[in-house]
């Protein structure tokens, strides 16, 4: 995630003669999907570069050479967009990310994409309103129907953090329950990747016929930086709520 359209491009840019490069003993780029020229139909938008393993150490090759990895690249509104699509859908116990669920919410999500697409003078979601006037009427209305701001403003997670060495921690393991808003984090130290590992297939393997919940195990430089680095683990929808209630506003 990069501040703006012009920060994306620029970082995009960097990416540029490593998408060109043929050199087969290096990471290669194989496909490029732009989601910002062409929006998808529910109104994500983002660009996604799809790189192949390449490397002139032989067995590294055998073990990982052809394995793919997709990088995802994203401005900060496009950003909280598609955050604030996982996390209404996982309070709300839709698909939503998936194309499912609510009509009414899906709607809301196109027209809040291409509100954004406006503002960041990007091609238009498919579907949606040309023009600024009619855009912004139907989601005043839709947000009075769905009841957004207030529905936004309660989608809030308590973190309950469950570890021993706060300092030391680079691995950590999120669990969220959307039925009470608790979101749980396990803290690992250097060397204890095993041990988070099991505990990940452990909760994991308890919360399998729960939708209220989902886990991740996540590599970061800190506690502190989880927030900011899986917004949606902790609910936080601050930055789309302002985007909406400007355009409610307005």
């Amino acid at each position: 995630m990069v501040k703006d359209m012009p920060a994306l491009r620029d970082l995009y840019g960097m990416y540029a003669k490593s998408i060109e490069s043929t050199d087969r003993s290096r990471p290669q780029c194989c496909e490029v999907y732009d989601y910002i020229a062409e929006p998808k139909g529910d109104g994500y938008r983002g660009l996604h570069l799809v790189y192949k393993y390449g490397t002139r150490t032989e067995a590294l090759n055998t073990l990982y050479g052809g394995m793919r990895v997709e990088i995802q690249l994203r401005s900060h509104l496009q950003h909280v967009w598609a955050t604030a699509v996982e996390i209404v859908g996982a309070f709300t116990h839709q698909a939503l990310k998936s194309g499912l669920g609510s009509d009414q919410w899906r709607r809301f999500f196109v027209l809040m994409a291409n509100a954004i697409a406006f503002r960041e003078s990007a091609p238009r979601v498919p579907n949606a309103h040309l023009q600024r006037e009619p855009l912004v009427a139907e989601l005043k209305k839709l947000a009075r129907e769905l009841g957004v701001v207030r529905a936004l403003q309660s989608m809030k997670a308590v973190v309950q953090h469950i570890s021993t060495e706060v300092q030391s921690e680079k691995l950590f393991l999120l669990e969220l329950d959307t039925q009470t808003g608790v979101v749980k984090v396990w803290g690992f130290g250097v060397g204890q990747d095993a041990i988070a590992n099991e505990q990940y297939l452990r909760v994991e393997k308890d919360i399998a016929d729960d939708p209220s919940k989902q886990a991740v195990l996540v590599t970061v430089d800190s506690l502190a930086a989880l927030p900011n680095a899986f917004p949606n683990y902790y609910a936080d929808t601050g930055a789309f709520l302002g985007e909406v209630q400007r355009l409610l506003t307005s």
